[in-house]
């Protein structure tokens, strides 16, 4: 959840017993649980402003509802909890990845 703090600045309330980062935890004893809290955490925060950002260069108000009646609160919630169950696995594989892996798969123009 994100709120307006009021002084140009957001509070962000990131659920750190979701199931997803729990499993994650339990999973993955090879990382330290802390470590993949602040994946997490930090990861959820940009996300969000990232959609603040982006909101604001559409010069569409904060508080202004847009066609689908939802404000920009609500969807920072929406892609937060789609993104939530792939987001640990995506920032670990993409860590993983090698410099032989990168140009595999296609060419280059």
């Amino acid at each position: 959840m994100v709120i307006d703090s009021g002084n140009e600045g957001y509070d962000f309330f990131i659920n750190m017993d979701n199931v997803y980062l729990l499993s994650e935890q339990k999973s993955n004893s090879k990382i330290n649980p802390k470590l993949l809290d602040a994946r997490y955490k930090y990861s959820m925060v940009l996300l969000g402003i990232a959609l603040i950002k982006d909101n604001e260069t559409i010069d569409i108000s904060k508080e202004s509802e847009n066609d689908n009646g939802s404000n920009i609160y609500e969807k920072i919630s929406y892609f937060t909890r789609a993104v939530s169950p792939i987001l640990l696995p995506m920032i670990s594989g993409l860590g993983d990845l090698q410099e032989d892996e990168i140009n595999s798969g296609y060419e280059e123009e």
